[in-house]
């Protein structure tokens, strides 16, 4: 309760070794990719991400471990065949 989903600030922040999401999103607006409305403050893209694979089906959402460990992906946030764990974390 109250936790939100993680925002990596450093690669050292990635430390999981399965695709699980994160709070990044272009959904406002395609390529804009934000966390909480503000400008992401690192990211490490997998080589050719984010794609825009299918312009009417906009993959939004940002996934940790794509390819290789700690690189990302962008994917449909809410595919039915898609599902990833998402870590959280919550101000002490």
């Amino acid at each position: 309760k109250g936790a939100l989903p993680t925002e990596p600030m450093t690669s050292n922040e990635q430390p999981y070794k399965v695709q699980t999401w994160h709070a990044a999103t272009d959904a406002a607006a395609i390529g804009s990719w934000r966390n909480d409305g503000r400008p992401l403050v690192y990211s490490n893209w997998a080589e050719g991400e984010p794609s825009i694979w299918d312009p009417n089906h906009p993959q939004e959402c940002a996934v940790i471990n794509y390819d290789q460990l700690g690189l990302w992906d962008n994917q449909h946030c809410h595919h039915q065949n898609v599902q990833h764990p998402y870590v959280c974390q919550k101000g002490i």
